[in-house]
């Protein structure tokens, strides 16, 4: 459904560009017919006003083709203006034959009298250089929109790249964090087991707890502040059993950040410095 309405979005922003100048041609019809003191019907007016623009319709695919085979690049402008411009006479031709048959067409149903060559050569003389120039505002509004595409993907794919980037980086840091936390944490242990075999004991156990917590986290990058937070409270429970009443900790935390998501382990390497010094 996206691919569908990606294609057919700027088709249909420049038909209703023409209908819009369709409205404006058959306003533009019906006063100047008032003021000359002609009439004519508001139906009259929209149909022939309308009719002049919207044929344009059908040939829009083939100038979107156009703007994309012949785009206007460096190195290529001139021949991309010169294929325009043919492109357009032809175009405009096509639509003088198309309305010629059509007006020809409405005005035998209506009045039993239509000429199909007449209409030609009206149009020829009266809409060859407006169908150049519809020709040429489809065309840059097909143009901009490929523009504005081009713009929207490249900033996407930027996006994406740095989003690709920066988990690459976290995931490097948390490499490195996870093995310098395991090397502290050991440490600690160690020295626990000369003059506390139970305290020691004890900090195995915790260190257990607190590497399931570390592998459970590693397959994702972030996490909510209330799971960094517990997994801190149990490192500090942690370090505890080694500093004893030493250790103070106190924690004041704004409940509204408690459901915010924060790189896993970002304040893992303060709270370790902050015990180291």
């Amino acid at each position: 459904m996206s691919w569908l309405l990606a294609r057919w979005t700027p088709h249909l922003l420049v038909a209703g560009v023409l209908i819009l100048l369709g409205l404006v041609s058959a306003s533009r019809m019906y006063f100047g017919y008032e003021a000359a003191g002609h009439a004519i019907s508001v139906a009259d007016a929209l149909g022939s006003g309308l009719l002049e623009w919207v044929l344009w319709a059908p040939l829009l695919p083939f100038v979107r083709r156009l703007a994309g085979a012949f785009a206007f690049e460096p190195g290529r402008f001139a021949r991309s203006a010169l294929a325009h411009t043919g492109a357009g006479l032809v175009a405009s031709l096509v639509e003088i034959v198309l309305f010629g048959a059509a007006s020809a067409a409405i005005r035998e149903g209506r009045f039993g009298s239509g000429s199909f060559a007449g209409e030609l050569a009206s149009g020829f003389v009266f809409k060859l250089h407006t169908g150049f120039v519809a020709y040429w505002a489809a065309l840059l509004g097909f143009l901009a929109w490929g523009y504005a595409a081009r713009l929207r993907d490249e900033a996407l794919r930027r996006a994406e790249l740095d989003r690709t980037l920066a988990e690459a980086r976290l995931a490097a840091l948390q490499s490195q964090l996870a093995p310098h936390f395991l090397f502290n944490t050991l440490n600690a242990i160690s020295a626990a087991l000369r003059d506390d075999p139970d305290e020691a004991e004890r900090m195995l156990a915790r260190l257990g707890d607190l590497l399931r917590a570390v592998l459970a986290r590693r397959a994702e990058p972030q996490q909510t502040l209330e799971q960094e937070l517990a997994f801190l409270a149990s490192y500090l429970e942690l370090q505890k059993e080694r500093h004893g009443e030493r250790l103070t900790v106190e924690m004041r935390v704004d409940p509204r950040a408690l459901p915010e998501r924060v790189p896993c382990f970002l304040l893992l390497p303060l709270v370790e410095n902050a015990l180291q010094h």
